[in-house]
């Protein structure tokens, strides 16, 4: 009887040992997965990290008499007084010397973007955005009366006045030869944020008639789905 219970314990002991093996061998494969995934995050991450220096190292050296940079909302904004006239967007309007700063301003960008995409070292990144965004002043039939402002009476008006000021600017620059057209390493956004951007001057509503810009990296983690590498 003795040996029978000696016999039951080995057997269960020997189960109970190799259902341990299977459980930490799934540990294993599943550890090792998850540390390759990791890693393979951090290298990409290192990558975004290079690609935006060097987006922010460019953009750094922009002529301060041509563009402002706005510290609180990280983008910049034209340092020239393109401000339109009131619910317009035709750009032509402007004086001739402010037309040949903006498109000073538009060839001086240009260059900047051109010196990020066509360098090798960064050839084989996702492409960069450049987001150019227009703005529209708030105003207020009665100071005292919200209900009376623009921006709560017609809040879509702001929304299509500010984008065709953007196109305005597309334009113009297309006009004096410069386009930002780089293929699939560049996507230009003409965006329009009415009278709700955050680059707006809350001193004096007449500059939110303007423009400001943002270049980026339109950088992604995508998973490979048929070899489930990153």
């Amino acid at each position: 009887m003795k040996k029978n219970n000696d016999n039951l314990f080995w057997i269960s002991y020997s189960d109970i040992m190799t259902s341990l093996f299977f459980i930490m061998l799934v540990l294993f494969v599943v550890s090792y997965a998850f540390f390759r995934s990791e890693a393979a995050n951090v290298a990409v991450l290192e990558e975004e990290k290079e690609e935006i220096t060097a987006i922010r190292a460019a953009l750094e050296s922009l002529n301060p008499e041509l563009f402002e940079f706005d510290d609180v909302n990280k983008r910049y904004s034209l340092n020239i007084d393109v401000t339109f006239d009131v619910r317009d967007d035709n750009i032509f309007v402007m004086s001739p010397q402010k037309l040949d700063s903006l498109e000073l301003a538009g060839r001086e960008l240009y260059n900047r973007v051109q010196s990020l995409v066509s360098n090798d070292e960064f050839a084989r990144l996702p492409y960069l955005l450049l987001i150019i965004e227009g703005n529209a002043q708030r105003a207020c039939r009665d100071p005292n009366n919200e209900d009376s402002c623009n921006y709560i009476t017609r809040p879509d008006f702001g929304y299509n006045l500010s984008y065709r000021r953007a196109l305005a600017l597309v334009n113009f620059w297309e006009s004096r030869g410069i386009s930002f057209d780089f293929g699939d390493r560049c996507e230009v956004i003409i965006a329009g944020s009415g009278y709700f951007g955050l680059s707006r001057d809350e001193n004096n509503e007449v500059l939110n008639r303007r423009f400001s810009l943002q270049i980026t990296s339109k950088y992604t983690l995508e998973r490979d789905t048929d070899n489930g590498q990153l």
